[in-house]
C-alpha cells in the first residue's frame, strides 16, 4: 500500500516495505512500525553527552562541560555553550548520571542543578556527614520534564563550604529523549 502526495513541496508516503509499516516525510523515514509492534522514529529527537575529559577543581556555581557527543539526532545540544534546546513543546526524558572524585568532607551539600526555561531541578548529597573526603561518589537523576520549544537546559555544580577540589569524572553522561 502506497498512498503518497507529490502535490506538496514535503512529500508524505505511508508504505509496507517487507512487513514494517513506514511513514516517509520528505527526505527521511519518519516513524517505522514492524510486524512485532516495535515502534522506531528515525528523526526523533534524542541526546548522548559527556565531559571530554575530566573537569577538576570546579568551583561553586560552574557549568558542566559537556563537549563530547555520543549521538545528537536534530542537533538540539551545542557542545560549545553546553547547552540543550528543545526542537519543539513537549514533554523530555532527562537521565543524568555522574562520578565525582575528591568530594570535600568539609562541605555542608553538593548539588547538580538543571537549570531550565520553565523550572529548576537538583540532585544534593551532604557530604559533612562523612568522617573524610570520599574519593569516589556517584550522582543520577532521571525525571520528565516540560520544555516549550527553544527552552534550554544546562547543568551546573554548587556547594557550600569546603575546598575547590571536587573533579568532575569523565564517565559524566547526560541524555535528554523527546517522549510525548
Amino acid at each position: 500500500v502506497v498512498l503518497r502526495d507529490d502535490t506538496a513541496s514535503d512529500a508524505v508516503e505511508l508504505y509496507n516495505a517487507g512487513g514494517t509499516f513506514v511513514a516517509y516525510t520528505g527526505s527521511a523515514d519518519a516513524f517505522k512500525i514492524d510486524s512485532n509492534g516495535h515502534v522506531t522514529m528515525p528523526k526523533q529527537s534524542v541526546v548522548q553527552v559527556r565531559l571530554a575529559g575530566t573537569q577538576s577543581n570546579v568551583s561553586d556555581g560552574d557549568t558542566v562541560l559537556f563537549a563530547s557527543e555520543r549521538f545528537d539526532i536534530n542537533s538540539d545540544f551545542n557542545t560549545s555553550n553546553y547547552t540543550f534546546t528543545a526542537p519543539v513543546t513537549g514533554k523530555y526524558l532527562v537521565c543524568f548520571v555522574s562520578r565525582t572524585q575528591s568530594l570535600d568532607a568539609d562541605s555542608s551539600h553538593v548539588r547538580y542543578r538543571f537549570l531550565t526555561s520553565n523550572i529548576n531541578y537538583e540532585v544534593i548529597k551532604s557530604p559533612n556527614v562523612y568522617t573524610g573526603d570520599q574519593t569516589f561518589s556517584s550522582w543520577t537523576f532521571a525525571l520528565i520534564c516540560d520544555f516549550d520549544a527553544n527552552d534550554t537546559m544546562t547543568v551546573t555544580i554548587d556547594f557550600s563550604g569546603g575546598a575547590d577540589q571536587i573533579d568532575i569524572d569523565d564517565q559524566t553522561f547526560l541524555s535528554v529523549n523527546l517522549v510525548s
